[in-house]
This record gives structure tokens, sequence and C-alpha cells, in this order.
């Protein structure tokens, strides 16, 4: 049984709190994170911890190779398994992945299945012709496709274009359609102010820097390739494209990026679900109470 979820932008404290709610609720944590699901790389995707998967069972966490693309889909798919295979018990999905979040509620798209043919000729045209190349296609093609979309972001791109030229209809139409969900189901946005976030942001970078955030990226880029799905990960192509020097150039423009991902996380959630608010001051601990109610 799917109890709901707890979401929130990037650094904002969702690991530590859900494992709190999870122990007094006696449930299972679902990661809601597109990240950490990669094999081998804990510490740039800040996966929760062996002591806390100790606390509490997690699942989706740090299973597949970086080599690997994961879809909603197969989120999705995972997801229903996990929940199938053990009715009898009750989960909490916790991340930040928002497009996951809607998927779980609303259903999927049917969208067509993959052409292996068609993804090979525009994967060589990219190499070619180049990123820009392709998103410009992608945008004939369909506008609203990719609206929004960071223009970096050749995964979302190509996919846009993909289904576009398979299905002879826009991605943005078939999207549209949904099959399947859960339904409704509870979501708590974690939110903090904005200043305060951008501090924990911070700190956390440098955290995992002191870590050995630049040995874990070197060391599956010099294993999977730089190219790796799983290294287009926040922070990993920065510090691969200075071949895992860290100074203080590269540590501001991961906060910067991360900081720029966590804007549009808090717009994404603030234009959808529910948030339970906070005053500056306050804390998601102290708020334990509110949150349990929330849940049951």
């Amino acid at each position: 049984m799917l109890i709901g979820a707890i979401v929130g932008a990037t650094g904002v404290g969702k690991t530590e709190l859900s494992i709190d709610i999870a122990k007094c609720l006696d449930v299972e944590i679902i990661s809601m994170d597109s990240r950490q699901i990669y094999k081998g790389m804990p510490i740039g995707t800040a996966q929760p911890t062996q002591v806390h998967r100790t606390r509490v069972k997690h699942h989706l966490v740090g299973f597949l190779e970086p080599t690997e693309r994961y879809s909603v889909g197969k989120y999705i798919k995972a997801v229903e398994e996990i929940i199938t295979a053990n009715p009898g018990k009750k989960y909490l999905c916790v991340g930040g992945t928002g497009f996951y979040l809607k998927a779980l509620q609303e259903g999927m798209s049917p969208l067509p299945e993959i052409n292996l043919e068609l993804r090979k000729r525009l994967e060589n045209i990219l190499k070619r012709k180049g990123l820009p190349f392709i998103y410009r296609w992608a945008q004939k093609n369909d506008p609203k496709g990719v609206e929004g979309v960071d223009t970096q972001n050749t995964h979302k791109i190509m996919r846009v274009l993909e289904v576009s030229l398979q299905a002879k209809q826009p991605y943005s139409e078939l999207i549209k359609k949904k099959e399947g969900g859960w339904g409704t189901f509870p979501v708590l946005w974690l939110d903090l102010p904005r200043e305060e976030l951008y501090k924990r942001i911070e700190q956390r970078a440098c955290e995992m820097i002191a870590m050995g955030w630049a040995e874990e990226a070197m060391g599956l880029a010099k294993k999977y390739g730089s190219q790796s799905p799983g290294l287009e990960s926040l922070g990993y192509r920065e510090i691969i494209a200075n071949n895992g020097e860290i100074n203080t150039e590269i540590t501001e423009k991961i906060i910067r990026t991360t900081r720029n991902y966590a804007k549009r996380q808090i717009t994404w959630f603030k234009n959808q679900h529910k948030t339970l608010k906070k005053s500056p001051k306050s804390d998601f601990f102290g708020k334990k109470e509110e949150i349990l109610n929330f849940f049951t």
C-alpha cells in the first residue's frame, strides 16, 4: 500500500526526515530519485547510507549500471512490483523527481516502444551534427515538447524527437493521454527559505567533494566511459571535464548548477502539489506530529 510521498528540492533534507517518519509509521521507503538509482555513485547522488538503509528498508537505490538509461515506465513498473509483492506492507515514496511523482499519481502515457533502428540513426546524427541541431529539429516537430527543457538535456530532447518521428504525432500530445496510476495520495512538499536552502546546497557540495566525489566520478568515467547516462547527473560532468581536479571555479560551478536545478524543482512542486507551509525559523522535525497526521 502506497501511503504517500515526501518531495522537495535537492539538499532540502528529505532523507533524514523521511527515515524518522518511516520509523514512526512502520513503512518502507521507495526512492523517487532518478539519479540515486545508479550503482557506484553514492557520494555524488547523495544516496541514503548503509546506516540509513539499516534503519529503514529502501527500494530502488543503487541498483542500475551507469551505462543504462531508466525510463519513467520502468520506474512505475518497478514500484508496482514492489507493492504487489508485499500487499500487507506500507510504502512511502521519497525524492525530488517530479515526473516520477506525476506518473505515480496520473498514470503513464501510451508512448510507442523504442525503435532501435530509429534511435541509432538519431544518435549518429547527434554525433555528426551536435545537440543544437537535434534541439532545433525537435523544436520544429514539437515546439511544446521541448518548451522549458534544458537545452543540454540530451536524453529528453532526443526522446521528444524520437517519439514524434516514430508516432507521427507530437510527443506533447501523446503525453496528455494517461493510463493507470495510483490516483491522488498525500504529497508533502518540504520547502525552506531560499537562502537557507542555498546554504545547505553549498555545504553539502563541499562535504561531498571532501568525501571523494572527484575520485568517484573519475573512477566511473574510466570504467564506464564519460558519456554514460549515469554520469549526466549533477556535478559529474563538471568534474570529469576538469579531469577530476577540484578548484574554486569548479566548486562554484557545481553549486551554481545545483542551485539552478533546485529552482526548477521548486517551481514544479509549487505548481503541482500542496505544501506544508513553514516559517523561516521552524524546522521539519519540530513539525513531526503534524507530518505524521498528514499521512494517517
